[in-house]
Formats: structure tokens, C-alpha cells, sequence
């Protein structure tokens, strides 16, 4: 399914499983996944809520991290899931594949205990009171 038809059916797909194909990333605190297509300024783009924003630590694992972004996160993925309209546009992933470091799309195991093991093997990537900014402030 493309980001279009996601938005234009969103209110009828709740509890339906579908299929992204985007770039995953950080921002505001949360895992998402941008439109294909995303314009210039990401922020504004369409995008949909990945429950559990805690996969970021599994990811952090797994792919190169990226500078000169707000997030160390920006890949592309495509993420397979239940759909929940509300309050927010959110999949509930039951598979995530990543683009790794080969460029080759890398199946990622976001079991529970897999997550807690890597959250717990890593610094908080959630601390607000860390400003790390950009690598052009370095």
C-alpha cells in the first residue's frame, strides 16, 4: 500500500494489516516511517506512528548511523503490520525490513525480548536532555 491510499482510506482500515515501504526514523521522539517520496522538509511529509519506538534500539544495532540529521536513523524499510487510526495514523509492526549497511533490505528481529535485551545494552536514544543536534554544530 503507498501513503496516498493510507491517508485517503485511513479511517477504514483500522484492525487491517498492510504493508509500507518507506524511510524509518526518529523524530520528535518517536519511530516513524515517512512517505517514499517525502519532500525537502521530512517533518511535514505524510508519515505513520510505528508503536513501540523502542525497535529504535534494536536498529541502532543494526544499521550505519547516519550525521547531519537530526537522527541517527533515516533508512529505508518496509514495515508490515495491523493498522490503528486512532488518536494518530500507527502501525503495530509484526515484521520490519531495514536497509543495511550492504544496501541489501535485512530482516529485523523485533521480538520483545530481543528489544529489551538491545534497550539494555545502550544509552537512552530518547533523553531530552541531550542536545546533540547536528554534526555541523560539532
Amino acid at each position: 500500500m503507498n501513503f496516498d491510499k493510507l491517508y485517503k482510506e485511513r479511517t477504514t482500515l483500522d484492525n487491517t494489516n498492510i504493508d509500507l515501504t518507506g524511510w524509518i526514523i526518529l523524530m520528535d521522539n518517536n519511530l516513524y516511517l515517512l512517505e517514499d517520496n517525502y519532500k525537502p522538509d521530512y517533518k511535514v511529509c505524510k508519515k505513520i506512528n510505528i508503536e513501540n519506538r523502542d525497535i529504535a534500539y534494536v536498529l541502532e544495532k543494526i544499521v550505519s548511523p547516519l550525521g547531519g540529521t537530526e537522527s541517527f536513523l533515516f533508512h529505508r524499510a518496509i514495515v508490515s503490520g495491523m493498522i490503528a487510526s486512532f488518536p494518530d495514523l500507527t502501525i503495530i509492526p509484526s515484521e520490519i525490513y531495514v536497509e543495511g549497511s550492504n544496501k541489501e533490505l535485512e530482516k529485523v528481529d523485533i521480538s520483545k525480548e530481543n528489544i529489551e535485551r538491545c534497550k539494555a545494552n545502550s544509552s537512552d536514544l530518547f533523553d531530552t536532555t541531550k542536545n546533540i543536534g547536528n554534526w555541523f554544530d560539532v
